[in-house]
């Protein structure tokens, strides 16, 4: 089960020419980095003037849903479903 965080987190991103979008390498958060291992979903959503790149990813078998405010370049932690 997810839990919800929605906090800004450090990214470590890759902007590939010729690539759709930022591949995120890893992020980093409450002072832990986490090494993507895949990225399983990535999709846009619109708040109002605010373009969100929304992606689903997993580092090992921590799952997370992380968001990149487009606008801002802002990194945001949705939710995670860690597995311990």
């Amino acid at each position: 089960m997810y839990q919800e965080i929605c906090e800004p987190v450090d990214a470590y991103v890759l902007y590939k020419r010729g690539a759709v979008h930022p591949i995120i390498c890893a992020f980093r958060w409450r002072n832990r980095r986490f090494d993507i291992t895949s990225t399983d979903l990535i999709h846009p959503e619109r708040e109002g003037q605010a373009l969100f790149l929304c992606y689903a990813v997993s580092s090992g078998k921590n799952q997370f849903r992380l968001r990149l405010n487009t606008n801002r370049c802002l990194w945001i932690l949705d939710s995670i479903d860690v597995e311990e």
